[in-house]
């Protein structure tokens, strides 16, 4: 079941306070991973079933200092919207 997440985003009710969107028949939701150097961005992704047990996989992590046109792009190749230069 989809709504909108407050900010005109499709988004899917879940158990988790974070907003979640599908996409393709897969779920995703953004976390963050704090590690000693420096904080990431990462997208996790998964089936419904995953989503409702928190059960979702970890996608490719993104540094929190990316400009947002890299943060955008990065976004694009790990969901394959995008091929990612060098990859053909």
């Amino acid at each position: 079941m989809s709504f909108l997440d407050g900010r005109g985003n499709d988004a899917v009710k879940n158990s988790s306070v974070r907003p979640t969107f599908e996409y393709n028949g897969q779920y995703y939701r953004v976390d963050e991973v704090c590690f000693s150097d420096k904080p990431f961005i990462v997208i996790e992704y998964g089936t419904y079933d995953e989503l409702m047990n928190n059960a979702m996989e970890d996608a490719e992590p993104f540094p929190y200092n990316l400009t947002e046109e890299e943060l955008l792009n990065e976004v694009k190749y790990s969901l394959g919207i995008e091929v990612c230069p060098g990859e053909y």
